[in-house]
């Protein structure tokens, strides 16, 4: 799929995804119930076929689609409430935004 978004860009131009990467996450305090339904979405993901990690190796699969000057950097996701508690706070999954330029045309 990258090496395809690198084709249709222009030569010259950008490209760029947002991938998560579950290895880890947090909820605190923890409860039953958000337990729980991470424990689901972590099985039907990976029933499915999904790389839960591929976060981590975003800017190596960007490198082999092609693009060069590729980027990469981890985003936390923070700053959620659990049952209306202003003090809960959920980091459901790590975010890796990754990103390359198309090179430039060649001259003959």
């Amino acid at each position: 799929m990258l090496a395809e978004m690198v084709r249709l860009a222009k030569p010259g131009g950008w490209v760029a995804s947002l991938e998560p990467d579950v290895g880890y996450a947090l909820c605190h305090p923890a409860h039953p119930a958000y337990t729980r339904m991470w424990e689901l979405f972590r099985a039907a993901f990976s029933r499915n076929g999904a790389d839960l990690l591929v976060g981590r190796r975003l800017a190596e699969l960007w490198r082999q689609a092609g693009p060069h000057d590729v980027g990469t950097e981890a985003l936390d996701r923070t700053v959620r409430s659990h049952l209306d508690d202003p003090r809960t706070l959920v980091m459901p999954h790590l975010s890796f935004l990754a990103w390359g330029r198309k090179p430039e045309a060649q001259q003959s």
